[in-house]
């Protein structure tokens, strides 16, 4: 029986036909596959490269390996928090730039997937000489899942928070899970302080105290990219990871530099949906029932299926929803049986869905129901995700990772409703290969109808960039004046297209008031302008 990267290769082979080169052929077989695990068996791997280690995930991936005890280096060009930082701390040997001699001693080169050989010296050295190379999907089932029940969470949005909600819950519940999430949990009030990874291996007391030694993990969950996986496998990351349990939060088109069309990217998780029937018995998918898009999947699959939602067909509901200044508390329905109250400290509905899906996991992985309401009232959100930076002079600033114009809207709703008399200001830039794409001009303008402003950043053109395709940013902020001057508590809508971050914190800051919330909205580093935004107000407040 084919895998889904298989019938997925096969997909995108068809579709480029005689166009098909390197970057688009996957050639599955891989009899070396077979002799790695056979390396990783026998302990005969102890060096392990990394190439890209400064990514969020490759970075959580040098630190899984380091966690199991191999010798691990890796290599990129510049490297900056929180992957320097994470580096650093596990003495992690690191290469500034990339060179052939970093991998002629290693026993492993993982490939992160936006090199080729055609591109990296790494690359091009270990594919000539033959050596042994995985793409971090595939280092990841073979070092870590392994034979262990793989938690996959999926979709469009919400995968970061629903991942570490998950791993929270287990965490607390002592089910010492292994998991990788795109992000790093807030700490929490119960003492936990949690990562983006952990291999689960724990079999010891911790710190030699008398604490009773946590098992070894039986799950591993992880956040499943619908993003390529290397330069020789365009197939999804997920596809990798041996879903027993996949969830799909949502289903819209995004990643438009790697599919042509929506079809194509749904398609994707069509052969999610058929790997989970692959697996053992017992395999469960999890989907987003108040999405028709995600609840189609249902066909696609011998695997047993949840639905959560709202809506009164889910199997897994919330109702009596009360939303306050500590989150949103709720009543639980499980297949028509209303099950106890419960809270969490996340706001937005969106999150309050992420949650029910959490709940469906956990409930199938035999978790009580005592065990998950006290994992989901300790967790403190996920950083990046509507984080509070800081409170300058009655001014709150917030970090968020939105950047796909759903996102962005169902963020600032979500802010909202934690600040319903407060001015909101949005400052955003479109920094992905998705966001940058003219066909969502409409869509930003009128992501922003909850707030009271927006100040909008438009990054320079790339290399890649087709200007005829690039978002203008004239655009979104005349069409967000429109919408948002008919329905923001503040008549007087204010927006500005703006070049750079410098610019965007010196029209804010020049704006804000005590009492005001501005939330930056970017997936990189925006310039550094959270904490330069933050020093600005306080240099402000101190007069």
């Amino acid at each position: 029986m084919k895998t889904g990267a298989q019938k997925f290769f096969k997909l995108k082979t068809e579709r480029v036909g005689s166009e098909t080169n390197t970057l688009t052929k996957r050639t599955f077989a891989r009899p070396y596959l077979d002799s790695i695990s056979k390396k990783i068996a026998s302990g005969e791997i102890k060096k392990i490269h990394i190439t890209g280690v400064c990514g969020k995930a490759t970075s959580s991936l040098a630190g899984l390996f380091a966690e199991e005890g191999y010798e691990v280096s890796g290599s990129d060009t510049g490297c900056y928090p929180p992957a320097s930082d994470l580096i650093e701390r596990l003495s992690i040997k690191f290469y500034e730039g990339f060179s052939e001699d970093n991998v002629k001693d290693k026993d492993l080169t993982i490939v992160a997937n936006m090199f080729g050989p055609d591109s990296n010296p790494e690359v091009s050295y270990v594919r000539e000489n033959n050596l042994p190379q995985l793409s971090m999907s595939e280092a990841i089932a073979e070092f870590f899942i392994k034979d262990k029940t793989s938690i996959v969470i999926c979709g469009t949005h919400g995968k970061t928070t629903t991942t570490g909600l998950c791993a929270h819950v287990f965490l607390n519940a002592g089910r010492n899970p292994g998991f990788l999430v795109g992000g790093v949990a807030v700490p929490t009030s119960n003492g936990i302080t949690e990562t983006s990874f952990s291999a689960g291996i724990k079999d010891k007391a911790q710190d030699g105290s008398s604490t009773p030694a946590l098992p070894e993990s039986k799950h591993f969950i992880i956040e499943g990219d619908e993003y390529d996986t290397a330069y020789f496998d365009k197939s999804p990351k997920f596809l990798h990871y041996k879903p027993k349990v996949a969830v799909v939060t949502s289903l819209e088109f995004d990643h438009a530099d790697i599919y042509s069309d929506f079809d194509e990217y749904k398609k994707s998780f069509v052969f999610l949906a058929e790997e989970v029937a692959n697996s053992t018995e017992g395999g469960l998918l999890v989907l987003n029932g108040d999405s028709k898009e995600v609840r189609e999947l249902s066909k696609h699959t011998q695997a047993d299926v949840l639905y959560y939602g709202f809506d009164d067909t889910n199997d897994i509901k919330a109702k009596d929803v009360v939303v306050d200044d500590k989150g949103q508390t709720f009543t639980l329905v499980y297949k028509g049986e209303e099950m106890g109250t419960l809270q969490v400290k996340l706001f937005g509905k969106y999150n309050l869905a992420n949650t029910l899906a959490v709940i469906a996991v956990s409930l199938h992985q035999g978790l009580s129901f005592d065990e998950i309401k006290n994992g989901l009232a300790t967790f403190s959100g996920m950083k990046r995700r509507q984080e509070i930076r800081a409170v300058v002079n009655g001014i709150t600033v917030i970090d968020d990772f939105a950047h796909h114009p759903t996102a962005v809207r169902e963020t600032l709703g979500g802010i909202r409703e934690h600040f319903p008399n407060n001015r909101i200001f949005a400052i955003f830039e479109p920094r992905s290969n998705t966001s940058r794409k003219k066909m969502f001009e409409q869509d930003y303008g009128n992501a922003f109808s909850k707030v009271d402003g927006l100040v909008l950043s438009m990054p320079e053109l790339r290399h890649n960039d087709n200007p005829a395709d690039f978002i203008d940013g004239n655009v979104v902020v005349e069409t967000a004046t429109r919408v948002g001057s008919n329905s923001a508590l503040n008549k007087d809508f204010y927006a500005i297209c703006v070049k750079n971050g410098h610019e965007a914190i010196e029209k804010i800051a020049a704006k804000a008031v005590p009492g005001d919330v501005l939330v930056i909205m970017s997936n990189g580093s925006f310039d550094g302008i959270h904490e330069k935004l933050i020093a600005v107000l306080e240099a402000l407040a101190r007069g």
